[in-house]
């Protein structure tokens, strides 16, 4: 299908497949809006730190959620196999809250009567695969077992068998996102710790791509000195994780006990009487934006203003979202890493 200013070109005959990851990373260009005049000449250091120093390396906010679903709850419930709890969480009405019910009139006639078919004959958008696809097979039930909603008798594995009848991936990015949360929390915590240098327990790795057998733990303070803030990196959880040899170690292990979970529950049903093991990786904690340039240029619509363009590079899995998160910050610079990604008003 041909797309609008998409062009495909430079084909050429390689050994292997490209995969997901493979490559480098992302190049990133883009303009501020509406700054006033004379509010750019603060951008310049914001820039010129973020270049020298770079930024906390946290996992985006898109990671965590749309239209009010919270994926990290829905992937702690996976891992808990709770799958009644994993269908409320997208389907029931507190993800709604803050929807119009003229605009989703699905959500108010599953609010209302619990029937998958009645909201299915109401409208579910194309956008809402998921909720559909849920609410197709929740629906298919009802007519094999000829009960509706309040009244199934077996609404467990109703709930398993819709919810494990979503792809694999779409699965599996929810028990990424509880995780992903998980190690943004630790970052916020290893770094209150000290937010410049590396501390004895700490696991490092200079350069990219990171893995635990490059990966190296400070033993003492003499071989800490050795490193810079930008070689730390933390596990995200897996069942084989090996833990900072330091208190962060304990904060880490408080976060899976604060929900319920230990180091033996990460793994999730991958399809009828499999299962699939959560491995380890490591992810830097401090990155730098590589090829960063920035350039103010007058607003052409209006001269009380100016835009900024800047253009940089990120590697693989690096959110630009979290570099413009440093950038438009209106808090002091020093120290930077106090603040924790806010998941919702309730965090």
């Amino acid at each position: 299908k041909d797309l609008e200013h998409i062009q495909a070109a430079g084909f050429q005959p390689a050994d292997k497949m490209l995969r997901p990851g493979h490559n480098y990373g992302n190049r990133f260009k883009l303009r501020l809006r509406n700054i006033e005049k004379g509010q750019e000449l603060r951008l310049g250091p914001i820039f010129r730190h973020l270049r020298e120093h770079g930024f906390v390396n946290y996992i985006g906010l898109q990671r965590f959620g749309k239209a009010g679903v919270r994926s990290p709850d829905v992937g702690r419930a996976i891992l808990q196999q709770d799958y009644v709890r994993c269908v409320e969480t997208i389907l029931l009405p507190e993800r709604h809250e803050k929807l119009k019910i003229r605009e989703a009139p699905w959500v108010e006639t599953w609010m209302r009567t619990g029937n998958a078919n009645a909201a299915l004959r109401a409208g579910v958008p194309q956008r809402a695969w998921v909720e559909r696809r849920l609410l197709e097979t929740i629906a298919a039930s009802y007519t094999q077992s000829g009960h509706d909603a309040a009244t199934v008798p077996n609404w467990e594995e109703i709930c398993r068998r819709a919810f494990l009848g979503l792809p694999k991936n779409i699965r599996c990015i929810y028990v990424h996102s509880y995780l992903d949360k998980l190690w943004n929390l630790a970052a916020t915590d290893r770094l209150r710790l000290s937010p410049d240098k590396i501390l004895v327990g700490d696991w490092v790795c200079i350069g990219y791509p990171c893995s635990m057998d490059r990966a190296v733990m400070v033993k003492t303070d003499e071989e800490a000195a050795e490193y810079c803030i930008q070689d730390l990196v933390l596990p995200r959880l897996g069942h084989d994780v090996e833990l900072p040899g330091n208190e962060l170690a304990i904060l880490m292990r408080q976060y899976l006990q604060y929900d319920g979970l230990s180091f033996e529950d990460l793994w999730y049903e991958a399809g009828e009487d499999t299962v699939e093991l959560l491995r380890t990786t490591l992810r830097h904690v401090i990155s730098r934006p590589e090829d960063l340039h920035w350039r103010v240029g007058p607003d052409p619509d209006d001269d009380a203003f100016v835009h900024v363009k800047c253009t940089f590079n990120l590697r693989t899995g690096q959110y630009a979202t979290m570099v413009m998160r440093e950038v438009m910050s209106t808090k002091p610079r020093h120290p930077p890493v106090a603040r924790h990604v806010v998941f919702s008003d309730s965090d």
